[in-house]
């Protein structure tokens, strides 16, 4: 499509139009450079409206311009992030002037800011248009400008592969291209530099600015200065006291201003406030001595997990980063980036990448200028996250599941990594519903996805396997509140998520929180809403589908044949009950004893209990729901090894199973109908069934997981300002050929067995077909259900209700056959209401 006039004023100059077309990058014109000379003469505050005629340009045009158009709408996003009329980005699309006219609700308010996003965006995307070679740096191309801010992972491999000298340099400069056009320099953090030498380390830093400013046509601005809000405490000495707790929080650091000019400026010196830290830039190598003894940089790493586990560690060096890795002393277990000296400019490039990693993506947009409670807060969950991610058995010692697929470290990091690609990307595109996913809800659900299947050790209510199995969640609730500091959650015992001294009493606290368990509102706050910790429990409790979540979820449960999880019940006594909390569990899990309430039970359901915002709160812990049953991959049941003496496992088990039918049976025969010792031998084969058929639908479980490659979340703009978040999985053809061998003996309700067979029961088409079709029937339906009953997902907020309007939620699959990828959409996955 060819376009004269690209952009456009209207609305008596309130509205700028972005028409996209193809010619953006290869029409001859630098619109780059017209756009940024539009936006500069703004006055006040305008509409953008960014628009494309026809079809998407997900689905048409060149690779090089959708990568283009995502880089302008997120930056365009950056800037209205923190405007307080600030609204959803919607991509417009149109075919007539009726359509167009209907466009105006679909623009966004902008105004000129010193640091916008969009205009340093345009001002570096036009200085790039012209191919031009550079004396100091390499150049690169408008167009590799655009593919590594797309994919920055596979444009390095590629081009470290393709010229590695060449590639070293100029990925250097595109990092620094990418941190001016797309990082918020207005993001606050406290930087703790451990130098002997920083003068020498400025110098450098002044070099790399004079060579960097000549790629942007700008000033020279010094890397290490990049974030004018950020605040520097600097450590040259006394490096031996950072190893021990005790002179640790005695070191004094002197304020530091690190200048473009290569001097250094210190103001006053400090006790370093380590709770405060998000930053260590700590030297290598420390050639000074101290009381007669020698210390290195990497000596000190793993101190700082102990002083300041909510902050990055990244090693500077001036040593050959090759040669350094290939001696083996770096203890990556505790340091999260090595950046070279001579690389300073990616500091902040992979500070970000870090940060996105360690703490999400979905917490990015909110760390720059965050208020004091809420970065403290998020402190806090860094620090928590950064533990259970270095020391995993934090979380997990003591699994007793064996039968089943990886519930624990491997399960979590896949679904750490899937929630925070869905919430991050629907955040980053501006399509994320603000009441589900606010600070606090994120915060809440970061903290229950880590902690959600923690209940699979068990407690002193219930050890069985297949009674874990049907109330772990409930377990993950109750050893939450019982003792949060066991899982380095103590802060929630703090008085600003806490605030109530009988809840965070050291001596009895435990008795108030475990009581409170079941408790609608806060008993002890009067009117206020639960805290965050009974919140995160609520999540961890309701992610399994016996815990409803209201009465159709509850309906929904029933019509399975599924019994709510012990942990959901309490006495329906109509008025205060006499029995505590945990006096209740310990009568409803000892089959020894009576009924613990004459009057019988109630099933507690989400939507009774006061959370902050009920309706929102319920589409978070949908959302978990969901989720959580979309977590498939391949490294959850590890690799053919691992799968073959899991095989060996289950075998042994069956056989185990069929000897023991023999003995209960024999002693079924030899007792009294009606006597208590025919009716635990009943209730024993009972459980045998069950115990036999989870033991052989684990086959259908490993199957599912073995296909998958890998997920990728995917968001594409529709026409008419609609988008699709989409989790696309890559499906490996070896893995799902093993549908042809796969079957599963179910016990009948007579006794008898019947052969279930997979592939036949999903009838014909490719093991593709079959895989998404298994996924579509057997969970995302079903959980989708359990949300959505017999109601329209306007009428009760499930986990669509975390999706602004006019956002759909769609599954599909790609097949990865001899090393293409060819992508095969499913419309049909989507759960229908």
């Amino acid at each position: 499509m060819a376009c004269e006039q690209v952009f456009e004023w209207n609305y008596e100059g309130q509205l700028i139009v972005i028409l996209w077309h193809e010619g953006w990058l290869w029409g001859g014109a630098n619109y780059w450079q017209r756009l940024q000379q539009e936006l500069e003469q703004t006055v006040g505050r305008i509409q953008i409206l960014v628009t494309f005629f026809g079809e998407t340009p997900d689905s048409s045009g060149s690779h090089e311009d959708r990568r283009a158009l995502t880089a302008l709408t997120r930056a365009l996003a950056i800037d209205i992030e923190k405007d307080q009329d600030g609204k959803n980005i919607e991509l417009g699309g149109w075919s007539s002037i009726t359509d167009f006219n209907r466009l105006w609700d679909a623009s966004v308010p902008w105004s000129r800011k010193e640091h916008s996003a969009l205009l340093r965006l345009c001002q570096i995307a036009s200085d790039l248009f012209f191919s031009k070679e550079s004396g100091i740096l390499p150049r690169p191309t408008l167009s590799e400008f655009f593919h590594f801010l797309a994919d920055p992972a596979t444009f390095r491999t590629k081009s470290l592969h393709d010229k590695p000298k060449e590639a070293l340099e100029g990925l250097r400069s595109l990092k620094w291209l990418d941190v001016c056009a797309t990082f918020n320099q207005e993001t606050v953090i406290n930087i703790l530099v451990v130098e002997n030498k920083p003068n020498e380390l400025t110098k450098t830093n002044e070099e790399i600015g004079t060579k960097l400013a000549e790629l942007t046509g700008g000033t020279n601005s010094s890397p290490l200065g990049f974030l004018p809000n950020a605040r520097f405490y600097l450590v040259k000495e006394n490096f031996l006291d950072l190893r021990t707790k005790g002179e640790r929080e005695k070191v004094t650091a002197t304020i530091w201003h690190p200048t473009a000019d290569g001097a250094s400026s210190c103001a006053g010196a400090v006790i370093v406030p380590w709770k405060s830290i998000d930053l260590v830039l700590q030297d290598i190598v420390l050639d000074d001595f101290d009381k007669g003894q020698s210390v290195t940089g990497l000596d000190l790493v793993p101190h700082y997990f102990e002083a300041c586990p909510q902050a990055l560690v990244f090693m500077l060096t001036s040593l050959d980063v090759e040669t350094l890795v290939g001696s083996g002393d770096v203890n990556w277990k505790y340091v999260d980036c090595l950046v070279s000296k001579n690389a300073l400019a990616t500091i902040w490039y992979e500070y970000r990448r870090c940060f996105r990693e360690r703490f999400g993506r979905m917490f990015w947009s909110d760390w720059p200028g965050v208020v004091e409670k809420d970065r403290k807060l998020l402190r806090n969950l860094f620090g928590t996250l950064r533990r259970w991610q270095i020391e995993p058995d934090i979380l997990w010692h003591g699994q007793t599941l064996p039968e089943m697929i990886d519930h624990a470290n491997r399960h979590i990091t896949a679904l750490w990594k899937l929630v925070n690609d869905f919430v991050g990307t629907l955040i980053e595109y501006r399509g994320a519903d603000a009441k589900v996913l606010s600070l606090r809800h994120r915060v809440a659900l970061a903290v229950a996805v880590w902690m959600h299947d923690v209940g699979h050790r068990g407690d002193e209510f219930i050890t069985g396997s297949m009674d874990i199995r049907a109330s772990h969640a409930g377990i993950s609730e109750r050893l939450l509140l019982r003792n949060p500091d066991a899982y380095r959650l103590g802060w929630l015992l703090e008085g600003d998520y806490l605030p109530h001294s009988a809840c965070n009493a050291e001596a009895s606290g435990r008795d108030f929180r475990l009581e409170c368990r079941n408790k609608t509102e806060c008993t002890v706050g009067e009117t206020a809403p639960l805290c965050l910790m009974r919140e995160i429990g609520l999540l961890c409790r309701h992610h399994q589908s016996n815990a409803p979540l209201d009465e159709g979820s509850l309906k929904h449960m029933a019509t399975r044949g599924k019994e709510p999880s012990i942990y959901s019940l309490a006495p329906d006594c109509g008025a205060a009950s006499d029995i505590s909390s945990e006096d209740f569990l310990f009568q409803i899990t000892n089959d020894a004893l009576p009924m613990p309430w004459p009057r019988g039970l109630k099933v507690m359901q989400l939507k009774d209990f006061r959370t902050v915002d009920r309706e929102a709160f319920r589409a978070l812990a949908g959302l978990l729901r969901m989720l959580d049953a979309m977590q498939l991959h391949r490294s959850r049941v590890g690799s053919s090894a691992f799968i073959a003496g899991f095989n060996e496992f289950v075998e042994t088990k069956f056989e185990w199973c069929r000897s023991e039918r023999i003995r209960l049976e024999e002693d079924r025969r030899a007792a009294t109908p009606g006597r208590k010792s025919f009716q635990r031998t009943s209730a024993k084969l009972s459980e045998l069934d069950e115990y036999e058929i989870l033991l052989k639908t684990q086959q259908v479980h490993f199957w599912r997981q073995a296909a998958v490659d890998e997920v990728d979340i995917r968001w594409i703009w529709k026409p008419q300002g609609k988008a699709i978040i989409d989790v696309c999985y890559t499906l490996d053809e070896h893995s799902l050929s093993h549908l042809d061998r796969l079957s599963t003996d179910v016990p009948n309700a007579d006794g008898g067995d019947f052969t279930f067979d997979l592939s036949s029961a999903l009838g014909d088409g490719s093991f593709a077909d079959k895989w998404i079709r298994n996924l579509v029937k057997e969970v995302l339906r079903s959980e989708h259900k359990s949300q959505y009953l017999d109601s329209s997902p306007g009428d009760i907020a499930g986990y669509l209700g975390s999706l602004i309007p006019h956002v759909d939620f769609r599954v599909s699959v790609r097949r990865m056959k001899y090393g293409a990828r060819s992508e095969e959409v499913f419309p049909e996955s989507t759960p229908n209401p």
